[in-house]
């Protein structure tokens, strides 16, 4: 695509500010600065993992770390925001694994870094890798899979402390890398079963940080909307026993 050609096009002929996804080893100077002229005013970026390991080995990124962190400096010096995915209760992946993703995102000051705890869908490569390294929970396989990536994980753990505490530590990470100062609150709650009130908190922080990146204005009538969707959405699927967590 001719980056410059797109820059004058969308402006010229659309001139609403947006929203992309980019990779970050498929960046560059000149791209981002067409991407801002053209009225781009955040990108959202996978990072998955901060831990070489997880990221290359687990999940198959192949991306050098200093190539996002690289691609999250010059994106945030032109003036865009920075919107992360993060995976989290990855195979073999550790406690301190995980906290080198949180630490990364915090290091950076992204703007938002929403995160998934990891759910192997049938028919990618690292449900295949689940299945044969036997990572996948008793009785789990894909005609049983947990619907959401929000609530459980059907991962095995080295105990079902250590499960809980992946599951809870989902629930406060994007709060917790806006608000760092807060993790000796956070590794208490983690310390706790799952809970519907820790769901709750998510899914409306995660809903409200969104509207933050992309700085949307909402009349009252907008908003009461999205607080009526979100509490739809919530009593309708997320509040429900599932039958993998104790959420």
């Amino acid at each position: 695509m001719d980056y410059e050609e797109f820059a004058r096009l969308y402006k010229q002929e659309v001139g609403v500010p947006f929203l992309c996804n980019v990779r970050p080893n498929l960046l560059n100077q000149d791209k981002i600065k067409c991407l801002k002229k053209a009225g781009c005013v955040a990108v959202t970026m996978a990072v998955e993992s901060a831990n070489d390991y997880v990221r290359n080995k687990v999940l198959c990124r192949n991306l050098d770390l200093k190539v996002m962190s690289d691609a999250i400096i010059a994106l945030k010096e032109h003036g865009l925001r920075v919107y992360t995915q993060n995976i989290i209760g990855n195979p073999g992946e550790t406690f301190a694994m995980a906290m080198e993703t949180f630490n990364f995102n915090v290091m950076h000051g992204v703007d938002f870094a929403e995160c998934f705890l990891l759910t192997p869908f049938y028919g990618t490569e690292i449900y295949e890798n689940c299945v044969k390294n036997n990572f996948l929970e008793e009785g789990i396989n894909m005609d049983n899979m947990p619907q959401s990536y929000w609530l459980g994980s059907c991962i095995k753990f080295s105990s079902l402390k250590e499960k809980d505490k992946f599951i809870n530590f989902h629930k406060f990470f994007s709060f917790g890398v806006q608000h760092p100062y807060l993790l000796p609150l956070i590794k208490i709650f983690m310390k706790l079963s799952p809970n519907k009130l820790f769901v709750l908190f998510n899914r409306f922080y995660d809903s409200w940080r969104i509207t933050r990146v992309i700085r949307v204005k909402m009349d009252i009538i907008t908003l009461l909307g999205v607080v009526k969707m979100n509490i739809k959405y919530i009593f309708g699927f997320f509040l429900k026993t599932d039958s993998h967590s104790k959420l």
